[in-house]
């Protein structure tokens, strides 16, 4: 997990971490299975996203049904409800934000668009529509 600490948020992206790691473990989908991989790089901030130190998360019935129906995407990352705390902020954001904020939602899981989307990870970006 990062090393959480707040900076200032003059700057864009506004950042809260004094080491954000490089790596993760992930659920990842294979075929109608999901297992934890280490070493999967962390998720890039897009411009309207939101970095988040994932704290809690819930098994959806979407998540074992897209995984055990073989409709995730391969290697997707699975998951979909989370709640956690702001790490980083993309600069197109427009939610009233800051690093620290504790913030709950949902994201499309295990998608072919986007295989980093998913919320069984200890770090996650996520829109900002929380």
């Amino acid at each position: 997990m990062p090393d959480v600490t707040t900076t200032s948020c003059n700057e864009t992206p506004c950042i809260m971490t004094n080491n954000i790691p490089s790596t993760m473990k992930a659920i990842k989908v294979n075929g109608n299975k999901a297992a934890v991989k280490s070493d999967v790089p962390l998720p890039k901030l897009r411009d309207t996203y939101v970095l988040c130190k994932v704290e809690t998360i819930a098994l959806n019935p979407t998540d074992w049904k897209h995984i055990k129906g073989k409709l995730a995407a391969p290697d997707g990352t699975a998951g979909c409800d989370f709640a956690g705390t702001v790490v980083e902020i993309g600069k197109g954001v427009t939610k009233d934000l800051k690093p620290g904020d504790r913030v709950a939602g949902t994201t499309n899981g295990s998608n072919a668009s986007n295989k980093e989307d998913g919320w069984y990870v200890p770090t996650h970006c996520v829109e900002d529509k929380c």
